[in-house]
C-alpha cells in the first residue's frame, strides 16, 4: 500500500510540474510580449518596452524566471494586472 501510494504521489508531482512549465513557456511564446499588450501597439517604444521588462522580471535568464514565477505561484500570487502595473484606469 505504500508502494503504491509513493507512486501515486510521484505521478502526481511530475505532472504538476509539467503542467506549470507548460504554462510558463506558453506565457513566453505568446506573441508581441507582455510590454505589448500593457502598453498597447501607440505607447510601445524600445525604451517603455526594456522598462515594463525590467520592472516583471523578464530581463533575467529564463531559469531565474521559472523559479521566481512557481515561487510566487507557491505562495498564491497569479500574477498583475495591467491596470495597477500601467498606472492608468481603463474605462
Amino acid at each position: 500500500m505504500l508502494r503504491f501510494t509513493l507512486r501515486r504521489v510521484a505521478e502526481a508531482a511530475l505532472t504538476l510540474a509539467i503542467l506549470v512549465a507548460g504554462a510558463f513557456f506558453a506565457l513566453r511564446a505568446a506573441p508581441g510580449g507582455p510590454a505589448y499588450v500593457l502598453l498597447g501597439p501607440d505607447r510601445l517604444t524600445g525604451e517603455s518596452e526594456a522598462r515594463v521588462n525590467r520592472q516583471l522580471g523578464l530581463d533575467r535568464p529564463l531559469p531565474e524566471q521559472l523559479v521566481r514565477w512557481v515561487g510566487t505561484l507557491a505562495h498564491g500570487e497569479l500574477g498583475y494586472t495591467p491596470i495597477f502595473i500601467v498606472g492608468r484606469r481603463r474605462r
